[in-house]
């Protein structure tokens, strides 16, 4: 009864001088008193430990770990500090059931028990017992009350010097085994006692009180005599950190933590301290401080850049020639988007207004046409969707009648906006669409094409007319070589000035080329120009393409006309030279006939 699944007592055990004297005691008082067993427990709480007891020849031992829970009477009277005295166990009405089938189980009839306090704390018990009743002297209750504080006197000496030993053991191993200097002073630190370096200082192993010109720097000797004053006035923690001279001869840092050492009515004998080195620490810290000066020194220079950047910044924002502006969502309670509000605008976003500020306003009220334009469905969709929008509106609403190009991004639940008015570029890009479309149609009707060749990117481009004139099909890839694939091999030299003047970009071209287009042959005029920067090297050449087929067939068909007319005129003027030939040899022949025959008659 009272057992429970705890460690036997051996393996519990105190140091041996503790039980020794224990085994000693409970020896020579079973002697003495002339008792059946004589044992001494321990107690912790509810946990009673008997460590080993001394009994008559044949008794079985009683040592075991035992709980008091189970005993609340026994336990009880141990609490009253008072002896416990019992003649006869079956008899005894001052016992707990488990405590008196306990005593019957090991043979015990009677004892004597003497608790052990301590500033109100049971430490223990002393107890004697018999196995047959017996009445208890007083005489022997005094003295076996005696016996029991010796005994725990004796035993607290015992442990406290078992402790002291493990404690300088302890502390031997530890002065061993630790990195730090360990050093003793005297009470008043004029004398230093011993000090063990361990290659960090200098060992000092005699007493000397040379120690502060040893040890301390004249910089630090203030702030150590100071600490020292403090820890001495106050028999407080002695704690510094200060400059050292190391074991080499140079000069570290030190981290000195010290105890003092008390007697019994609390004055001092001296301190016990260990010094650590923390000279790379304190090297890293001093490079800490020039890194952060450094960091202060460009936090500062960033700081004043990031001033005058920002002052360039707002400069540039109210000075740009498009609108700027910050717009925040305004949401109904269903959290919908019905609205933006004004949150910054520079003065070109100002000027688009009535005038009045608009910094808190509405955006909507300032601009209530957003709503019948896509205005505001383009800029409510990047704030929903996070995606940039890019467009182009025209606007005829407040009195405007202007096309805008307006640029947003997403900013948290609102959006950075850009407005500029491109009512300028919109009227010559619909001017240039005009253009374009008559010179298509003039393209078309004079059979013309014209060309731009880009010299930096080597890009040729042409006009729609100028693939119809060619016959290629429109959009296709536009290529010089064209010009040397189609033409006629009598107009090859012509065609080869026309490729390199695009490529060189440096001289024009003025001339015709018959190329075979399809099935039949057209004679196409070419000119090329090339066409400088303003001022510098030409960037690209232009050129058109004439049909001058039909001229060039008019021209052939005028040419054989000419001819056929010279030739007959040609013919008419042999024939009239024939006939007058003919005409002059007959009146040739008549008049020489005449003459003959003159002559004939004289």
């Amino acid at each position: 009864v009272g057992r429970c699944a705890l460690p036997p007592p051996e393996s519990l055990g105190p140091p041996p001088p503790a039980l020794e004297i224990q085994a000693a005691v409970t020896h020579t008082a079973l002697h003495h008193f002339q008792a059946d067993r004589c044992y001494y427990g321990e107690i912790d709480g509810d946990t009673a430990i008997i460590r080993q007891d001394a009994a008559r020849p044949g008794l079985a031992s009683v040592a075991a770990v035992y709980s008091l829970g189970t005993m609340p009477i026994y336990k009880a009277m141990l609490h009253g500090n008072q002896p416990v005295v019992v003649a006869d166990v079956p008899r005894s009405l001052a016992l707990d059931d488990s405590l008196k089938q306990l005593c019957l189980d090991r043979g015990i009839l009677a004892y004597v028990n003497i608790p052990v306090m301590r500033k109100g704390k049971l430490l223990g018990n002393l107890c004697l017992t018999q196995c047959t009743p017996r009445e208890w002297t007083t005489a022997e209750v005094a003295l076996l009350q005696e016996t029991a504080d010796r005994t725990w006197a004796a035993v607290e000496r015992a442990h406290a010097e078992d402790a002291l030993r493990q404690s300088e053991e302890q502390f031997r191993l530890l002065i061993t085994a630790t990195s730090d200097t360990v050093y003793r002073m005297g009470a008043d630190w004029t004398q230093m006692e011993q000090l063990l370096g361990k290659d960090f200082l200098a060992d000092t192993l005699a007493p000397t009180r040379t120690w502060v010109e040893e040890y301390i720097p004249a910089e630090d000797l203030p702030r150590v005599q100071a600490a020292i004053a403090e820890a001495i006035g106050q028999k407080s923690l002695f704690e510094l950190e200060h400059r050292v001279r190391l074991a080499d001869g140079t000069v570290g840092w030190t981290h000195s933590r010290a105890i003092p050492v008390l007697d019994a009515r609390g004055e001092l004998t001296g301190w016990l301290g260990a010094a650590s080195d923390v000279s790379a620490r304190k090297a890293a810290e001093q490079q800490l401080l020039q890194f952060n000066a450094e960091l202060e020194q460009q936090v500062a220079e960033r700081t004043q850049a990031l001033a005058e950047s920002q002052a360039r910044l707002q400069s540039v924002f109210d000075s740009v020639a498009i609108g700027i502006m910050l717009l925040r969502a305004v949401r109904a309670p269903e959290g919908h988007l019905v609205d933006f509000e004004y949150v910054l605008a520079n003065p070109v976003a100002q000027a688009y207004t009535d005038g009045r500020p608009v910094v808190g306003r509405r955006y909507g009220e300032v601009h209530p046409g957003i709503y019948h334009t896509p205005v505001f469905g383009q800029l409510a969709a990047v704030v929903e969707t996070g995606r940039r929008t890019d467009f182009e509106v025209h606007y005829d609403y407040e009195g405007h009648n202007h096309w805008y190009r307006l640029v947003g991004a997403p900013l948290g639940d609102g959006l950075l906006c850009t407005a500029e008015d491109i009512t300028t570029r919109k009227l010559l890009e619909q001017g240039q669409a005009q253009s374009l479309a008559l010179l298509q149609e003039s393209e078309e009707v004079a059979g013309l094409g014209s060309w731009d060749y880009d010299l930096a990117t080597q890009v040729l481009t042409w006009s729609d007319g100028l693939y119809h004139l060619l016959g290629r099909p429109v959009g296709s890839p536009a290529r010089a070589q064209f010009f040397l694939d189609s033409v006629l091999e009598d107009d090859r030299p012509a065609a080869v000035r026309l490729v390199r003047a695009l490529a060189d970009g440096t001289h024009s071209f003025d001339g015709p080329l018959r190329l075979r287009v399809g099935a039949e042959v057209k004679t196409v005029r070419c000119k090329a120009v090339p066409l400088p920067a303003a001022p510098g090297a030409p960037v690209r050449v232009l050129g058109i393409c004439l049909d001058v087929s039909d001229v060039a067939r008019l021209e052939a068909e005028n040419l054989a006309l000419k001819l056929d007319r010279h030739k007959e005129l040609l013919l008419a003027i042999l024939q009239a030279q024939e006939n007058e030939r003919q005409r002059l040899a007959e009146v040739l022949h008549n008049s020489l006939g005449q003459v003959l025959y003159a002559t004939k008659l004289h």
